[in-house]
């Protein structure tokens, strides 16, 4: 009977050799799939497991969390985005932007990308209800170059020498406005009222000047800390740290270095050196994981994912500024692993402390080449099912 099977099988090939090619195809397919399938929830349940501990914690509870001085901002009610005294928040913005500014100045184009108004209607609106309005000659002397001012004071016969601000002085304290009126362009400047709003709101302002590139810190999500006692930084700060702890939490390794580096530049305009220094060692850490921006399910390891010049640059100023010899140095990013390990994924590219720190000391002393090799075997060393 087996025979018979065989013989009526080798038929069917020879006769049907294309059908026979296609059947073949769907079963490896069909089998490839489902070890496809196998493999990545071995993965994910491997991932799940090592970070258990991690996933289910709470965010005060992560050792990098508490290096950190935390502040609890109690905050009651809500703030609708169109509350504020009947502006949106773009058009705050716009009016702080606006003063000083020539009349036929176009605004940016983020205030209708960002903040999605349509800045020539917001003039009209900041006109009619009173927030601004047209400037006198003397404050639109504010809009001209030092050129220009040098040549009003030369006309009028007065000393053309000194800084900006002098030379405006000089010009609004010793020559009549209708002098020189007709050479100055019109310009906008804030009403009593308009300055009570930009007064009221300076947070909303702050946080756009100041905003982080990865949108995290933005005038949107301070709209919470307005009845805060807080200052900006001290805001801005709480509100990166919690952007930094998720991102941490899920594996976004690229988004919490955004993070770490936007709270970098708060310090260092607090002269907070050594907190700085913390900062960037921790996002160097993250960047030597490889991991990039993975996610729970999939953890995808390669070389394009470790980002570390920039970073090389800060360390290199940051040692500068606080005069640290090697040694010294070296123990800022053994204390910053010390307090990160825990938060880790168990999935890298360096297996433990002394591997990060020769590629560090690789990274700061010696080649590029020599650098580039040690990632290099690192990539190498991975499973392939991570890259």
């Amino acid at each position: 009977m087996k025979w018979i099977v065989l013989l009526f099988l080798l038929a069917f090939v020879l006769h049907y050799p294309l059908q026979t090619l296609t059947i073949v195809a769907f079963i490896v397919s069909i089998n490839l799939f489902l070890h496809k399938r196998e493999e990545k929830n071995s993965l994910k349940t491997e991932i799940n497991e090592t970070h258990k501990n991690t996933d289910n914690s709470n965010p005060n509870d992560l050792m990098i969390y508490n290096s950190a001085q935390n502040e609890t901002v109690n905050y009651h009610g809500s703030k609708s985005i169109n509350s504020f005294d009947g502006l949106e928040i773009g058009e705050i913005i716009l009016m702080d932007w606006l003063e000083n500014k020539k009349q036929t100045d176009l605004p940016p184009d983020y205030f209708s990308i960002f903040y999605e108004i349509n800045y020539n209607i917001s003039i009209n609106k900041l006109a009619s209800n009173n927030y601004i309005r047209t400037s006198t000659p003397s404050e639109s002397l504010y809009s001209l170059k030092i050129k220009d001012l040098k040549e009003i004071l030369k006309n009028n016969s007065l000393k053309v020498s000194g800084k900006k601000a002098e030379l405006i002085k000089r010009i609004q304290d010793n020559v009549e406005e209708y002098l020189y009126a007709n050479t100055v362009p019109k310009c906008w400047s804030l009403t009593n009222q308009g300055k009570k709003i930009i007064e009221k709101y300076h947070l909303l302002i702050w946080a756009h000047k100041n905003r982080s590139h990865d949108t995290c810190v933005t005038p949107y999500s301070v709209v919470p800390y307005l009845d805060s006692n807080l200052g900006p930084e001290e805001i801005a700060y709480n509100i990166s740290k919690k952007s930094f702890i998720k991102n941490l939490k899920d594996f976004k390794y690229d988004m919490a270095t955004n993070d770490l580096m936007y709270q970098r530049k708060l310090l260092l305009s607090e002269n907070k050196l050594e907190e700085a220094l913390y900062c960037v060692m921790f996002a160097l850490i993250l960047q030597l994981t490889g991991l990039g921006n993975s996610d729970k399910d999939y953890i995808y390891v390669h070389k394009y994912n470790v980002y570390t010049s920039d970073l090389k640059a800060e360390i290199i100023k940051l040692q500068s500024m606080l005069s640290l010899p090697n040694s010294e140095l070296e123990e800022y990013l053994m204390q910053a692993y010390k307090k990160i390990e825990q938060d880790l994924s168990s999935i890298r590219l360096f297996h433990n402390e002394e591997e990060l720190l020769t590629c560090f000391r690789t990274l700061m002393y010696l080649s590029k080449e020599e650098y580039y090799s040690i990632i290099e075997s690192w990539i190498q060393r991975m499973p392939d099912k991570y890259r």
